[in-house]
C-alpha cells in the first residue's frame, strides 16, 4: 500500500555493471500499457518504456517511484516490472528479471456470524468459538485478507472497556486487546482454552482483518450477555387443594432466582413446560390418557410477551375434544394429580433436568409443582334435628350432618314457615321483618351454618320462630365441597310446593307451636242438674 521505489541487483562479472533499466507495465494481454515516467504507452519496445535507474554500486540499482502527479500507482492495479542490465561493453542482458506486484490501498472486509449481537449465552449455549469470514471488494491478485484478529472484552452498558481477554485471562483494560484468530481464510474462528466468562456480565466480541498490503478492515463487533443462573417456575392455579374442573393451569416464571440481575438472559414466549401425573398409578398425561407414559410428557405453555422479560406469567389451556383432559379425569372420578413445570431461559439454563433433552422422573425435585385432588362427586347434607315431622314448642337450633368424598367447605340452609309463606332472612331480631314473602327475594335467603367434622348447626332460638308460630317449618339444606361441587339447590317450584329438591315428596320439616291449648265444659250447663245420661261434654 506504499511504494517509494523499486530496486534490485546485477551481476556483470566480465565487463562490469554499467547501468540497469526497468520496464513497468500493467493491463491484460492485448491491452498492456507501459510507463514512460509521465504517461502510459502501448509500445513496450519504445525506448521510453525502458526507464533508467540509479546505479548504487557495482551490484545494485534503484528506481524512484514518483509520489506526486503524475503518479503511476493506482489502487487495485497489478504491475509487472522487468529489469535488464547493461555492461560497459554495451551488452544488454538477454534474460529479464520479472516481478509482479499489486498496489492496494483498500482494506478487506470482515464479518462475524457467531456469536450473535444481543445473544444470551451460558455454559449451555456457548459464545465461543467466535466465527466469521473475510471479504474482498478488489480484483487484483494478493489484495485479499491475510490475517484476522479478535478481541473479547467485558464492557459496561455505556460500552466502556472494563476487562479484556489477553490470551490468559481477563484483566483490566481501557481498549480492546486483539489476538490472532484461527482457521483458514476466508473463514476464521477464535477460541481459547483459557477463556472463561463471568455470570451476569456483558461482553463485546470484535474482529478486524488485515490484507497482504497491510491495510486494515473496519472493526466489526457484537455485544451479548452471559448468564449461568437457572430460572424458576411456579404453579398458581389451580390454587386450591381440590378442584372439579381441569381445563388449564397457570403460574409465574422468573429468571432472577437469587436476586435482581443486570444481564439475566430472561424468558421467551415459549420457555415454560408443564407435565401432569396421576398419583394413584404414577403415570403421566400423554395428551390422550394416563395409561402409558411412565416418564413425563412435557407440553409447551404460552408465556406472556407483554411483561418484563425476567418475570413472566404463563398459561397452558388443555386442548378440547373427545379425549380432553377434563373428560378423562371426569370419567376417572376422584383422583390426585401432580402438576409440574420447569422453565429454561434464553441462554439455555434449565430449572432442572439434563442440559440436552427433557427432564425425567428422577430429575424433578420433590417440592416442584402443585398437587390437586379432582373431585366431581356432589356432597350431601341432611337435617337431623329437630326430628322430621315432630312438633316442638321451643328450639335452640337446627342441626344435621354433611358428607363428601373430598372435603366439605360449607353448609347452607333455607328455612320456610309454610303456613305463612315466608322464608327466614337470617336476622336475629325476633320481629316479623325477619321473615320475607317477597317473590323477588324470598328464595335467596340461604344462611351459612357452622360446620365441623361432618356436623353442622344453625342457631335458631324460639324467639325467631315466634313471629311465624303455629306453622310447619320446612328446611332445605345444601353443601359445597372444597372442589366447588354444590349439592343440588331446590327450585322455586320445589320451595313453593314444600318439596325436596326435584319434587316428589315433602321437604324436611317440623312443627313449631308454643300456644297453650284451651278446653271448655259445655254439658251440663252451668248451674244445671245433670240429666240421667251422666254425660260430660265440652270443646278444646
Amino acid at each position: 500500500n506504499y511504494l517509494p521505489g523499486i530496486g534490485g541487483t546485477a551481476n556483470l562479472d566480465i565487463s562490469g555493471f554499467s547501468a540497469a533499466e526497468i520496464r513497468i507495465s500493467t493491463g491484460t494481454a492485448g491491452n498492456t500499457r507501459y510507463w514512460t515516467g509521465s504517461a502510459w504507452i502501448a509500445d513496450g519496445n519504445d525506448p521510453l518504456a525502458w526507464r533508467p535507474t540509479t546505479r548504487l554500486g557495482n551490484t545494485s540499482w534503484y528506481y524512484t517511484v514518483a509520489q506526486t502527479a503524475p503518479t503511476m500507482l493506482a489502487d487495485d492495479v497489478a504491475y509487472t516490472v522487468s529489469a535488464r542490465a547493461i555492461d560497459y561493453a554495451g551488452n544488454y542482458s538477454n534474460v529479464y528479471s520479472t516481478y509482479t506486484f499489486s498496489y492496494d490501498l483498500t482494506g478487506p472486509g470482515v464479518t462475524m456470524t457467531y456469536p450473535l449481537n444481543g445473544g444470551k449465552y451460558s455454559h449451555i449455549i456457548v459464545s465461543t468459538a467466535a466465527t466469521g469470514s473475510t471479504t474482498n471488494s478488489q480484483l487484483s491478485n494478493n489484495t485479499w485478507a491475510s490475517t484476522v484478529a479478535v478481541a473479547v472484552s467485558e464492557v459496561s452498558d455505556a460500552g466502556v472497556y472494563q476487562n479484556c481477554f489477553n490470551g490468559t485471562s481477563f484483566a483490566g483494560c481501557s481498549a480492546p486487546i486483539f489476538l490472532p484468530a484461527q482457521g483458514t481464510l476466508p473463514g476464521w474462528s477464535f477460541t481459547s482454552p483459557n477463556i472463561s466468562f463471568t455470570n451476569d456480565r456483558k461482553y463485546k466480541f470484535e474482529a478486524m482483518a488485515q490484507d497482504y498490503a497491510g491495510n486494515y478492515s473496519a472493526v466489526t463487533s457484537v455485544v451479548n450477555t452471559y448468564d449461568v443462573e437457572t430460572p424458576t417456575s411456579s404453579v398458581l392455579t389451580p390454587s386450591g387443594q381440590y378442584i372439579n374442573s381441569f381445563t388449564s393451569v397457570s403460574g409465574n416464571a422468573t429468571d432472577e432466582r437469587v436476586a435482581p440481575r443486570a444481564y439475566e438472559a430472561g424468558l421467551g414466549t415459549y420457555t415454560v413446560k408443564v407435565a401432569i401425573r396421576r398419583l394413584d398409578n404414577n403415570l403421566w398425561w400423554n395428551g390422550a390418557d394416563f395409561l402409558t407414559a411412565a416418564q413425563p410428557v412435557w407440553f409447551e405453555t404460552a408465556v406472556s410477551a407483554a411483561v418484563e422479560e425476567s418475570t413472566k406469567p404463563w398459561v397452558y389451556n388443555f386442548p378440547s375434544g373427545a379425549a380432553s383432559l377434563q373428560e378423562v379425569i371426569s370419567n376417572a372420578g376422584k383422583k390426585d394429580y401432580w402438576v409440574v413445570t420447569y422453565a429454561y431461559d434464553l441462554a439455555g439454563n434449565k430449572e432442572f433436568g439434563p442440559a440436552v433433552g427433557e427432564p425425567q422422573n428422577g430429575d424433578i425435585p420433590a417440592q416442584a409443582g402443585r398437587t390437586v385432588r379432582y373431585d366431581n362427586v356432589l356432597p350431601i347434607a341432611q337435617t337431623t334435628s329437630p326430628v322430621n315431622g315432630v312438633y316442638v314448642s321451643s328450639t335452640t337450633g337446627i342441626y344435621g350432618v354433611a358428607i363428601d368424598t373430598g372435603a366439605v367447605s360449607s353448609v347452607q340452609i333455607l328455612i320456610k314457615a309454610v303456613g305463612h309463606g315466608k322464608t327466614w332472612i337470617g336476622a336475629y331480631t325476633g320481629q316479623p321483618s325477619d321473615w320475607d314473602n317477597d317473590p323477588s327475594t324470598m328464595y335467596t335467603h340461604w344462611s351459612t351454618a357452622t360446620y365441623s367434622n361432618g356436623s353442622w348447626g344453625l342457631l335458631m332460638p324460639s324467639s325467631e320462630l315466634d313471629p311465624v308460630k303455629n306453622s310447619r317449618i320446612a328446611v332445605w339444606v345444601r353443601a359445597i365441597d372444597q372442589a366447588g361441587n354444590w349439592q343440588a339447590t331446590p327450585s322455586k317450584t320445589d320451595i313453593d310446593n314444600n318439596q325436596v329438591t326435584g319434587g316428589g315428596s315433602a321437604a324436611y320439616y317440623f312443627h313449631y307451636d308454643n300456644t297453650i291449648p284451651l278446653s271448655y265444659v259445655t254439658v251440663p250447663a252451668s248451674y244445671m242438674v245433670a240429666n240421667s245420661t251422666g254425660l260430660l261434654m265440652g270443646t278444646s
